[in-house]
């Protein structure tokens, strides 16, 4: 049974929250004439001293000494009080002296007359201790001031010394600090889009300190001022960010008396996010199988390889499929979906019995891009499945030799299936698909499926499974378009070899061969000059080589893709596998290097007078020198600043630069060597 999603707002509330101190110089921290200011004595037995090495608070407190066994006094200024108002009165004591002790009094008037309200007394301790008091004003008082008082201890040896610090008077707040209402502009902002984020405070003492505290792919970011939108509102802005991106982020208040609150945490995928389970993306998990950004916001495009109402016909139940990997996109509520078309979705990423799944709000959070490709099954043993579960889940798959081990078909069922391995696999037969109106296919089969997961509990490390999407993804045995046996990429007489063999053939005219410096297909060129030809439909094993003439064998990573080409213009793609040079002269050593690249800058935005680090790889032989340039560019085109200009070694580098005399805004950095030229956005706040 599907779980149930509640949507909920949040609001923090502070336990604590207090209003002005009516008591002047309350730290003692201003001294004149060697008296702290706006403080008296009564008695001639009493001296004051500024003690700036013993404090509670600030850079100095108030040191009592006393020579009498007469109770002395040390009174604050007099102010104002309201008849009836709930206050909190408090001083800090440190008291390890055992001839004497202090004690907290607030002295009210009236016209009635007067009367003294006690705290408890201080305790000899090698600490600094409170001692408060909190009551109401009594009807008739309309001023008060605060007076500690000292007391001699028998037997009295003479004199005694106790520290005072940080005295308070305070009225309390009717309400405690709230933070309420937190939005933000956009679910999900695109690339090109800043986004404010924005609340409600209210509560404890005014004027507020508000500032987003935010964190880019991880790392802390300077703190984002919050300014008054008007009434209880407050707004801050989150510049501009690349497609995805992830950013989270949390408001922090502070009021007039301290009191601090914060809002519960919320993060996003700025843009447009790839499907993949790579570190740092949308479906990344940890070692126990958790979704890492659960509850984190996202957009993607990706093909629908299923329609809505095959998996369910009372809610949306479909997967989104791109280069990088596929996802479940489910929703309470039916919506149309057409399989092989294109869809971009916003949501929020969910766990679901191990499964991910991105939940988008309603229909407006889904775009058809209309007519796109359908992509073809990874073709792949059972073996190849769950050596890797987390990498296929969401994608399309074919496993081919398919064999009932044990179940009954029929709807919702499971069927244990194996290939040949020795590891087998559920097979589940979803009842609002035709397949259970079908009679059982002869064994074994072909299927084409859904790769899921149903694993109750975490370790979310089991329950791996396959959902055919109707009876037309079953085959008769060995009918796949392809089953690769093997593909590799060898170093073999100066040049990248690329082989692979297949064990059997369906309408396959050739082969195709794609090349990249980094694991993205869409980075990729493809190699070969005409079709690799192929053996068109045959159950016959047949090995294949192409010799990459135009690779950097001895220098250069690469990866390759495999494309088959069926008759009738259909494709399937396969990888991809990379090449990694060999030691070839037997120095132990491979002289490899990759091609320069720019990282990220950190912290971005930065603020003027701070620095900011660059980091970036010169590629290329190692030993060798490079012309470099990196250049700082206003939203003109304008070159501002040139931070690098000069030949460096071949090598990764961090450069700082400390960001001055640059008006706040949206500037540009770019690195450029012989073959290699990199821009990125850079914000100045």
């Amino acid at each position: 049974m599907k779980k149930v999603i509640i949507f909920v707002s949040f609001l923090f509330i502070a336990s604590l929250c207090f209003g002005d101190n009516m008591v002047d110089n309350p730290g003692f921290e201003n001294w004149t004439a060697g008296s702290p200011d706006d403080w008296t004595t009564s008695g001639g037995s009493i001296t004051l001293t500024q003690n700036t090495t013993n404090v509670h608070s600030g850079s100095s407190s108030c040191e009592v000494t006393w020579t009498s066994t007469s109770n002395q006094d040390l009174r604050s200024n007099t102010f104002s009080v309201t008849g009836g108002a709930a206050i909190n009165a408090s001083v800090w004591i440190y008291d390890n002296d055992a001839g004497g002790r202090a004690r907290l009094s607030i002295c009210y008037n009236g016209p009635s007359g007067g009367y003294n309200y006690y705290g408890s007394y201080s305790v000899d301790q090698d600490s600094w201790q409170e001692i408060s008091y909190s009551g109401n004003v009594g009807p008739d008082y309309t001023t008060a001031y605060m007076q500690i008082r000292f007391y001699d201890v028998s037997p009295f040896p003479g004199s005694a010394t106790v520290l005072v610090d940080d005295v308070s008077f305070e009225p309390q707040s009717t309400s405690a600090l709230a933070i309420s209402n937190v939005g933000r502009e956009y679910t999900v902002p695109t690339a090109a889009q800043s986004c404010d984020i924005t609340c409600d405070i209210t509560g404890g003492t005014p004027p507020y300190n508000a500032v987003i505290k935010w964190f880019w792919e991880g790392a802390a970011q300077s703190d984002i001022s919050m300014s008054s939108a008007g009434d209880d509102s407050y707004s801050g802005t989150i510049v501009a960010q690349n497609d995805g991106e992830c950013v989270s982020y949390y408001i922090d208040v502070t009021d007039n008396a301290k009191a601090n609150v914060t809002s519960s945490t919320y993060g996003l995928f700025w843009g447009t996010s790839p499907i993949s389970n790579a570190a740092g993306d949308i479906r990344e998990v940890d070692g126990s199988g958790v979704l890492v950004y659960n509850d984190y916001y996202a957009r993607i495009t990706g093909i629908a390889t299923v329609a809505s109402g095959v998996f369910s016909t009372s809610n949306l139940d479909v997967y989104l499929q791109d280069s990088y990997g596929g996802i479940n996109l489910f929703k309470y509520g039916i919506e149309s979906i057409t399989a092989g078309n294109s869809y971009t979705a916003v949501g929020y990423l969910d766990q679901y019995n191990g499964k991910a799944e991105l939940i988008p709000g309603g229909a407006s959070d889904i775009t058809d891009n209309g007519a796109g490709t359908m992509p073809a099954p990874a073709i792949i043993t059972i073996a190849q499945f769950l050596a890797n579960p987390e990498y296929y889940e969401g994608m399309l798959i074919g496993i081919q030799h398919l064999d009932k081990v044990d179940g009954t078909w029929g709807g919702n069922e499971n069927l244990t299936m194996n290939d040949g391995g020795i590891d087998d696999l559920t097979l589940r037969i979803d009842g609002d698909t035709d397949i259970d109106e079908n009679p059982e296919p002869t064994w074994p089969q072909d299927v084409v499926a859904i790769a899921s997961q149903y694993d109750y509990s975490s370790p979310y490390d089991s329950g791996y499974q396959i959902f055919p999407r109707a009876f037309s993804d079953f085959y008769p045995d060995g009918t796949l378009p392809v089953e690769l046996s093997s593909f590799t990429a060898v170093y073999a007489n100066d040049y990248v070899t690329i082989q692979w063999a297949t064990a059997s053939e369906t309408d396959v005219i050739g082969f195709n061969i794609y090349r990249s410096y980094d694991n993205n297909i869409d980075n990729s060129e493809r190699v070969n000059i005409s079709l690799i030809p192929g053996h068109g439909t045959t159950t016959q094993p047949h090995e294949y080589s192409f010799i990459d003439e135009t690779a950097d064998a001895l220098y250069t990573t690469y990866y390759y893709w495999l494309e088959s080409v069926n008759y009738g213009g259909t494709t399937d793609v396969y990888g991809s596998i990379q090449y990694d040079p060999v030691d070839v002269d037997g120095d132990g050593q491979l002289n490899t290097v990759v091609h320069s690249f720019l990282n990220d800058v950190f912290p971005n935005p930065v603020s003027v007078g701070q620095n900011v680090t660059f980091d970036f790889m010169i590629g290329g032989l190692e030993g060798t020198l490079r012309p470099v340039s990196l250049k700082i560019y206003d939203i003109t085109g304008k070159l501002v600043q040139e931070v690098i200009n000069e030949d460096m070694m071949v090598h990764d580098y961090s450069r700082n630069w400390h960001v001055n005399d640059l008006a706040n805004g949206v500037y540009f950095y770019q690195l450029k060597t012989e073959n290699y030229q990199e821009t990125k956005k850079l914000v100045i706040q």
